[in-house]
C-alpha cells in the first residue's frame, strides 16, 4: 500500500470531482481512517464516491461519497495511484 505524508499532493475538490470513473485512489478519510485503495465511481446523480477495488460494482455496501476533500487537517485526502501494467491494484 501507497503512504502519503499529511498533505502531500492531495488533490483538492475540483481535481477529485473532474477524476473519471475507474482512477484508483488512495483516500485517508476525514476521521483519519486510512490509508485505503479504491477505486472512482460514480453513482447516478454524478456524485463520485470510493468504491472497493475488489468489488467496483458492489454500490450500496460501499458507498464512500467523497465530500470534503482537500489538504487541510479535517479534510479528507485523495492521491491518485499510479499501477504499473500487469500489476493488480488491490496491492
Amino acid at each position: 500500500m501507497t503512504h502519503h505524508s499529511a498533505e502531500q499532493d492531495a488533490l483538492t475538490e475540483e481535481q477529485v470531482a473532474a477524476l473519471p470513473e475507474g482512477t484508483p485512489v488512495t483516500v485517508i478519510w476525514s476521521g483519519g481512517n486510512g490509508p485505503h485503495n479504491y477505486v472512482i465511481a460514480v453513482d447516478q446523480w454524478g456524485q463520485r464516491y470510493a468504491a472497493t477495488i475488489e468489488d467496483p460494482d458492489d454500490r450500496m455496501r460501499f458507498y464512500n461519497f467523497l465530500r470534503f476533500t482537500g489538504v487541510q487537517r479535517f479534510n479528507t485526502r485523495v492521491w491518485t495511484r499510479v499501477i504499473p501494467p500487469g500489476k493488480d491494484p488491490a496491492s
